[in-house]
């Protein structure tokens, strides 16, 4: 028996294969779910174009529920501490590989002191959302007291454009790598999480900027409204 379900992107299930809650854009064929009379296989996914209306549901007590006739086991909130999925004080997060396609394999840790000599894109609790920055040390931009907010990092990786890609009208450089993994980053936070500065609330990188440059720094294979 097969069933098709339409979860955004964001929200969580169960994954039996490696036993942790995992965001629904990190599935693939093949993994194993969980039901209420045994495993459940993931078949196939299909991303869904175009803005559609979404609801939040809230479960009290363990935050759990089943969804269609099948039971697979999802989540409607941060799920505990010490299941690889949040952060100290609230930061949502998916440990190791930053979920989505994911070019340039980001990956992120949590931290409770910001690492010296390290940077990167970082999340950070603000205003009850979440916060998405970047930095090229992250001690130094928010010093060594846990108060100081970093809670996710996420190091970089690239040390130059992908082979064989022109950087000419806009030359590669580390900031702007970090500033365009950034924008990556933010895109995969779901609208109701991603904080904005209600004094400038604007993102990362430009819209236009994302489409003519995005090649540059390894993001070429993603849709221009991607995440949008």
């Amino acid at each position: 028996m097969t069933e098709s379900v339409r979860p955004t992107g964001f929200h969580k299930v169960y994954r039996a294969t490696d036993d942790r809650w995992v965001s629904v854009c990190e599935l693939r064929k093949g993994d194993q779910l969980q039901g209420p009379d045994g495993p459940l296989w993931v078949q196939s996914l299909t991303k869904v174009p175009g803005v559609h209306r979404v609801y939040n549901m809230t479960v009290e007590g363990e935050h759990v529920y089943r969804v269609s006739t099948l039971g697979a086991l999802v989540h409607n909130n941060t799920c505990k501490p010490g299941d690889g999925t949040d952060a100290p004080n609230g930061v949502d997060f998916d440990a190791g590989r930053v979920p989505g396609p994911n070019p340039n394999n980001l990956r992120q840790r949590a931290v409770d002191t910001p690492t010296k000599g390290e940077g990167g894109v970082y999340l950070k609790p603000e205003s009850g959302r979440t916060k998405t920055g970047s930095t090229n040390d992250f001690q130094k931009r928010y010093g060594k007291s846990p108060q100081d907010g970093i809670e996710v990092e996420i190091p970089q990786t690239k040390t130059g454009p992908p082979r064989g890609v022109d950087d000419s009208a806009y030359p590669w450089n580390a900031r702007a790598q970090r500033r365009f993994d950034e924008e990556y980053i933010d895109r995969m936070q779901p609208p109701n999480v991603r904080y904005r500065d209600p004094n400038n609330p604007v993102s990362p990188v430009t819209q236009e900027k994302w489409e003519k440059f995005r090649h540059i720094f390894g993001y070429g294979d993603l849709p221009a409204d991607f995440g949008y």
